[in-house]
């Protein structure tokens, strides 16, 4: 109930206020009217779009920070952990730099990217049955791997890269309901398999000896959590942009 309300004062707030200050009536008046007015578009074509796309995103990488810190039993464990938002990142910066892709494909190369480091990731740490020291070794392994790759392209790029810049930091700024449409099917598949699976993140949680021993399937368990983690954070950060701390600290605010 706490969430809830501070969801919603927090999210009435980010409507109201800026460049130009809203009453909530207004707010309410703009919402909920049909007609044509300055109000109603900052605050339903502007401002709207950025409150979901912000509540998305924190919604996503908390769950899948609480996923990582499960799967690898890690109480600092955060998304960044499996390399995933180096690859998304690294394959936006190259599909912007060098293929000179429209806006419009981020989602789709930033979501592949972020497939394709999960995928490594999950893939050297295989052989050890996806231990979670070995996973989390491999996941920074595989981040420091697309960093260096991505401050390769930055540093050789010949094109204007401040926006790019700009975007690595994180950000909400011009988010549109283009964003939300590519985004909530994505959060929201994540959601409900992170909720489903509620039971199995917390045996995770033992050790593996113990987890066999009561005839538990870790490693066809982890593997399933840490791929739900990849979608959630994959497409957060290709359309809000590698986005630290929330997938960190949301977990353990919860808890």
């Amino acid at each position: 109930v706490v969430c809830l309300m501070m969801i919603i004062l927090g999210g009435a707030a980010s409507l109201s206020l800026g460049d130009t200050l809203f009453s909530w009536s207004e707010v309410f008046g703009a919402v909920t009217s049909s007609e044509d007015s300055m109000a109603r578009f900052i605050i339903m074509e502007l401002r709207m779009p950025r409150m979901i796309t912000g509540l998305l995103a924190g919604a996503a990488l908390g769950m899948a920070g609480c996923i990582v810190q499960s799967i690898t039993r890690n109480p600092l464990g955060t998304p960044d952990l499996m390399g995933v938002s180096a690859g998304a990142s690294f394959a936006i910066v190259l599909g912007f730099v060098v293929m000179n892709l429209p806006p419009s494909a981020m989602l789709a190369v930033g979501t592949v990217g972020g497939f394709a480091a999960g995928f490594l990731t999950f893939a050297i740490a295989w052989k050890t049955h996806l231990n979670p020291i070995h996973l989390t070794l491999s996941g920074m392994s595989i981040a420091l791997f697309f960093t260096a790759g991505l401050t390769l392209l930055l540093v050789a790029a010949d094109s204007d890269v401040n926006g790019i810049y700009y975007w690595l930091a994180g950000s909400l700024l011009n988010r549109t309901w283009q964003h939300v449409d590519q985004l909530w099917l994505f959060v929201f598949l994540g959601l409900a398999l992170g909720v489903l699976f509620s039971r199995p993140l917390n045996l995770l949680m033992l050790d593996d000896i113990t987890s066999r021993a009561l005839g538990f399937p870790v490693q066809r368990w982890r593997l399933i959590l840490g791929l739900t983690s990849v979608i959630l954070t994959a497409a957060t950060v290709a359309v809000a942009g590698p986005i630290s701390f929330i997938g960190l600290i949301a977990p353990h605010t919860v808890k």
